[in-house]
């Protein structure tokens, strides 16, 4: 579980910055920004903001890095909510790219990173970089709103805003930054397919015995992770600022003593630097992971329950355009529990598996 200390070369990163040096991008950014003041004169000194972190396909390992200022932008969005629009000086303590601190990162990377030995460094793209400012492709998408109800709301926790106190106005040369996720409460990124995939295969060994490692993520056609090849560099590709030696892994097959993953996260939110914990997208991340990996693993145990056994051939009977009569009937709230037995039994299945899994919405009704 060794994680070794942060150098200084990885410290002090950008969200840009640390997507542009990591081996998978794992989800999108929305950055709202906003003074917290009404006033013209303090509007340019005092920012506020929320990162929101959205959940996207994984595509393959990269082999060279950075990443193209094309495919940065790809995944990272400013909104701002203002009349006037930000100073670019300004959003430089949150959105700036330093050529030659991307350029050390990687080369310490590649020095001491078990993951980055054979990644090349990219010099055409590198080339690309600005030498310390915000890229033009996020300046040209930046998009300026003249005022945004949820603003404030996506910014509520448990620590009071700093920018709430006018005389803290300019105690700070740092625009705070809230860190927000959007959830699966409703287990819609599981898809039907990788469901069906754990039906079957429990169905098909018939063993209760069978304890397969469940450890999804959001994949595109070709998944990082295999679902009963668990891959333990998931997460220190996705955070090379966070296990800055490619070491420390949840549930490395290497370590001679077996960690649960839920204690594992558990250590690492509450390592004493406090890294994990105030990642900008990391706890949303691993979230995500438990709750997928709940979902199929209650679906896996529910395929062996006699019950089960008993309605599947009924369920199998269900045809597309059932499905789709009564979604269209639930908008209209005109559906009718007693027209479709099978139909119904299936969403109980449903209700049953997401009703176990922490944070989905029928948990709360369980």
């Amino acid at each position: 579980m060794w994680l070794g200390d942060i150098p200084t070369v990885l410290q002090g990163l950008t969200i840009p910055e640390e997507k542009l040096i990591s081996l998978y991008r794992h989800n999108s950014c929305i950055i709202k920004l906003q003074s917290p003041f009404h006033s013209t004169t303090t509007a340019q000194t005092a920012l506020k903001g929320n990162c929101i972190t959205f959940l996207q396909n994984v595509p393959n390992i990269v082999n060279s890095l950075p990443l193209t200022l094309a495919d940065l932008c790809d995944t990272l969005k400013v909104i701002f909510i203002e009349a006037r629009p930000p100073d670019r000086l300004h959003l430089r303590k949150v959105l700036t790219v330093r050529k030659k601190k991307i350029i050390e990162a990687l080369q310490w990377l590649k020095k001491y990173n078990i993951l980055y030995q054979n990644i090349n460094i990219n010099l055409d793209n590198i080339a690309q970089l600005p030498e310390d400012d915000v890229p033009e492709c996020i300046m040209s998408t930046l998009e300026q709103k003249i005022g945004d109800e949820e603003a404030q709301s996506e910014r509520t926790g448990y620590v009071p805003d700093p920018l709430l106190n006018p005389k803290e106005l300019t105690t700070a040369d740092v625009i705070p930054i809230s860190n927000s996720g959007v959830l699966d409460v409703n287990g819609s990124s599981v898809s039907s397919d990788e469901i069906t995939n754990y039906f079957l295969h429990k169905i098909k060994t018939n063993d209760q015995a069978v304890t397969e490692n469940v450890y999804l993520i959001p994949h595109s056609s070709k998944p990082v992770n295999e679902y009963f090849n668990f891959n333990p560099k998931l997460l220190t590709g996705l955070y090379p600022t966070l296990f800055c030696y490619g070491r420390g892994a949840p549930e490395d097959q290497s370590r001679p003593i077996e960690i649960k993953f839920k204690e594992h996260i558990r250590y690492l939110l509450s390592y004493n630097d406090r890294r994990f914990e105030t990642n900008h997208s990391f706890i949303f991340v691993v979230f995500n992971l438990l709750q997928r990996r709940d979902a199929c693993f209650h679906a896996q145990l529910i395929a062996t329950k006699p019950y089960f056994q008993a309605s599947a051939n009924e369920i199998q009977s269900i045809k597309s355009k059932d499905i789709e009569a009564a979604l269209d009937n639930n908008t209209k709230r005109t559906y009718n529990t007693e027209t479709n037995s099978a139909l119904n039994k299936l969403l109980q299945h449903i209700k049953t598996v997401g009703g176990r899994v922490m944070g989905s919405a029928y948990s709360r009704t369980a």
